[in-house]
C-alpha cells in the first residue's frame, strides 16, 4: 500500500480537475499522475449531481417536511404525467403526530415558512404556500435553479441564478 502525501490545494485540483486557489488568492500547480496515485490506476469518475429529495424547515411551534417521491401511479389518465411529487408533512412542537398536507405535482427545490405556513419552491420557479388552504406565489426571478431560500417574520427570501450572471442584469 503506498500512503501519498498531498497538499489541500493538490487534493482540491485533483478531485475537482481543475487548479484550486491558494488562500492567497494565487493558483495551485496543477497536480500531477505521481503525486496523486500510482501510474497504473486511474481516478474514480466523478460521480453524478444528485437532487436534494428532502427538505425541512420549522418555527418555534411547528415543523415541517418536504419528501420529493417518484410518482407511478397507474391510475392516473392525465395527460402530461409528473415523473415525481413533493409530498409535505407537518408536525406541532413539542411531540405532536405528523400529519399528511397534501402533494405538489412537482419536483420541490427549496422549503420555508411564511406567517405559520409551509412556503414550498418548486423547479420551475414557482412557489406554493401550504396551509389551510394551498396557494401560489409569484414566480421568484430569474432563469436558473434556485440557489437559496430563507423565511423572515413576515417575508420569504429567495436567490435563483440568472442566465448569464452579473453582466446580464446589469
Amino acid at each position: 500500500m503506498r500512503i501519498y502525501r498531498l497538499s489541500l490545494n493538490t487534493l482540491l485540483a485533483t478531485l475537482l480537475g481543475a487548479a484550486a486557489l491558494t488562500l492567497s488568492g494565487a493558483e495551485a500547480p496543477p497536480a500531477t499522475q505521481s503525486q496523486t496515485q500510482p501510474a497504473a490506476t486511474k481516478p474514480p469518475a466523478p460521480a453524478p449531481a444528485r437532487k436534494v429529495d428532502l427538505f425541512a424547515d420549522g418555527t418555534s411551534d411547528r415543523f415541517w417536511i418536504a419528501s420529493v417521491e417518484p410518482f407511478n401511479d397507474p391510475t392516473y389518465t392525465e395527460p402530461n404525467k409528473p415523473e415525481v411529487r413533493t409530498v409535505i408533512r407537518a408536525q406541532a412542537i413539542p411531540g405532536g403526530d405528523w400529519r399528511d398536507l397534501g402533494a405538489i405535482y412537482s419536483r420541490a427545490v427549496g422549503l420555508a415558512h411564511l406567517q405559520g405556513e409551509a412556503a414550498i419552491f418548486l423547479e420551475n420557479g414557482a412557489w406554493k404556500r401550504l396551509g389551510a388552504a394551498l396557494s401560489s406565489g409569484p414566480n421568484v426571478p430569474g432563469t436558473g435553479p434556485l440557489l437559496a431560500c430563507a423565511s423572515g417574520k413576515r417575508m420569504l427570501y429567495a436567490i435563483r441564478a440568472y442566465e448569464g450572471g452579473r453582466v446580464a442584469i446589469n
